[in-house]
Formats: structure tokens, sequence, C-alpha cells
């Protein structure tokens, strides 16, 4: 099946480049995030979603996620409807460690990876297509996305995955408060790559350029601009809805199709990462 570079961002998110459509195991937190103090109680709106089984507290809904990392990861496709409904418990908490937008960017550097996304479960899961895992590395505002693909993706009788075509597709910029909301992100994408199927994602091309004067090889190049193409700004804009900088998790908003996207802290950030 074609895959479009121009036409993946809307689907997900901030991830780097843009399919036309499209479903991999994540980590698990790392040690070093410690587990917070309990949060007093915040009840949820529970006819804010008819998913069952509505976590009515925060502390209930960060119980909820926390145990589904124990068991399954940060997987997109794993997400099971109590953990849809603990996301959304969070949003309703409006919680974000009493941070300014600004001062969750100075806290959040590390390497995050998706564990809910609903828009991009819907739009990939029937046409066979995978994004897993849908990661972000953060540092001093400096941001890279890779995410892995493989198209089929299902799962054979054993429930292992199936093998396919895969590979990854990377970008790199920077994020910062939203110059158009102050409680907002704004991402920035000035690099797009792409990379072989494997275990890690390759690194951005330009970091192997050893002048000025040197150019990317034709293939790269196209892909770079095609990126940079299809880069819409005005679906750059994120909402941030929680923050928890010890548990390392955070909840964002992507507008354009009413989906809060729910990511994990899973390790630091590389002193050797490239943007």
């Amino acid at each position: 099946r074609r895959l479009d570079v121009s036409s993946m961002a809307s689907l997900t998110a901030p991830a780097p480049l843009y399919l036309a459509r499209g479903r991999f195991s994540g980590a698990r937190p790392g040690p070093s995030w410690r587990r917070a103090a309990p949060y007093r109680v915040v009840r949820a709106d529970a006819s804010a979603s008819s998913t069952p089984r509505l976590p009515e507290t925060i502390a209930e809904a960060l119980d909820t996620v926390e145990a589904h990392f124990a068991s399954r990861g940060a997987d997109l496709y794993a997400a099971t409807p109590e953990v849809t409904a603990a996301v959304r418990t969070m949003v309703a908490s409006k919680r974000t460690d009493g941070k300014t937008v600004s001062e969750v960017l100075d806290a959040s550097d590390g390497v995050w990876e998706v564990f809910e996304m609903p828009h991009m479960r819907k739009l990939s899961a029937p046409e066979r297509v995978g994004f897993k895992p849908v990661r972000y590395t953060l540092k001093n505002r400096k941001l890279r996305s890779d995410v892995r693909f493989k198209v089929p993706f299902e799962f054979n009788s054993t429930g292992s995955e199936t093998t396919g075509f895969g590979g990854w597709l990377s970008a790199a910029g920077g994020v910062k408060v939203s110059a158009k909301r102050d409680d907002a992100v704004e991402l920035f994408f000035s690099s797009f790559w792409v990379g072989r199927d494997g275990d890690a994602p390759r690194d951005p091309p330009r970091a192997s350029l050893r002048s000025p004067e040197e150019r990317l090889l034709a293939g790269d190049a196209l892909i770079d601009a095609v990126g940079n193409a299809g880069f819409v700004s005005s679906f750059a804009q994120f909402p941030l809805h929680f923050f928890d900088e010890q548990r390392g998790l955070c909840v964002f908003e992507f507008p354009p199709m009413s989906s809060f996207i729910a990511c994990v802290r899973v390790a630091d950030a590389p002193d050797a990462t490239k943007f």
C-alpha cells in the first residue's frame, strides 16, 4: 500500500511524517521516575464519555494507567476502554503540577512514548497499518519524533505480531509555548527522514554531513522536501490538559479530531541524541 509522506502529521498528531493511513511494544517507565505523593480527589464528569467503568477520581485513573503499563507497556493499540476512561479523568482534573506551559516544557526532557491516541487507532487499524512505538525525545526544548510503522500490522493465532514491510519515520525540530493560546504548546519540524526497519531509528542524515557545502543524498533530500512541504503549522497547536513530572505522564489534545493523546516518560533523553 502506497505511503504518502505528506499526509502523516494530521494522523499521528506531532509524529514526524504524514502517512496516508495507518498499527508496535512500548517501554515501561524507567526507575528514575519516582512515584508521586497521592493526589487529592478530583471527580470527573461521567457524562463526558460513554466508556464503561469510568474512574471517578484522579487517583483511580493513575492506578489504572500504571497497572496497564506494568502489563502492556506504552502501546496505543493495547489501550483498553478503562485506559481511555482514565485518560479522560486525567483531562478533567486539569492538573499540571501547578506549572505554566513554559514551566512544563522546562520539566519535560526525556523520552516519551504514546499509550493512548484514539484517532490514530481508529484510522490505522482498518488499513492494517500500525505505528509502534510513537516516540518523542525532548531536550532543552529540542524535539525529535521517531515512529516505527509496519504494513500489514496484525497478530497471528499465538498473539505474536506477523512480519511485514516496515521502517521508521522521523523528524526533528522544537517545541515552544503557543503564540495563539497560553494553554498550548506549538511544535515545529525542520528536518524529515526515513529509515529501514530495526530496533532503533536512523539518526538524521544532516548530522552526518561534514561541511555546510555537503549535500544530502537525492533520496534523503526528496523526503526532507516532501516532509517540509506537507507540514501544516496550523495543526501543530496542542492544548496541554495534564502533566505529572514525577510519574512521567502527560495528556495533550489534537483539536482537529478532538482526540486526547496520552504519553508516558520511559527514559532520560540520551546525551548522544541527534536532533
